[in-house]
């Protein structure tokens, strides 16, 4: 059964945790991304404003990942999220990179190693 044009139903109330899931589980799945990180009290924070959604998540960057790649791919994939899973608009999603994690190995190295024996 489908709404009609003008026809409402019901209103659909999403819980802030249901957002702040949808958040912290699309950053996770951008590779770069260790885990998230709580700044402050929390890892993620949500504020709705009407079907607005402002959204601030923490993140551990892979060590040897370029930073602000991997967090302007956190923000556009979040945003993308939060329209097309809750259909509702990313107003603003800020990212704060809390530390890099790993090991770091320079992809070129300027000379080999010496062997020695």
């Amino acid at each position: 059964m489908h709404e009609t044009a003008g026809e409402q139903l019901g209103r659909v109330i999403v819980a802030q945790s249901v957002l702040a899931a949808v958040v912290e589980m699309t950053a996770l799945k951008v590779p770069g991304v260790v885990r998230t990180a709580p700044y402050g009290r929390r890892t993620v924070h949500v504020r709705v404003e009407g079907n607005a959604v402002h959204a601030d998540i923490g993140i551990i960057v892979a060590a040897g990942e370029h930073v602000a790649d991997v967090s302007a791919v956190v923000r556009r994939q979040v945003a993308a999220a939060i329209e097309r899973l809750l259909g509702m608009e990313a107003k603003e999603v800020n990212v704060f990179v809390r530390d890099i994690e790993g090991v770091f190995i320079p992809q070129h190295a300027d000379h080999a190693p010496e062997r020695q024996g």
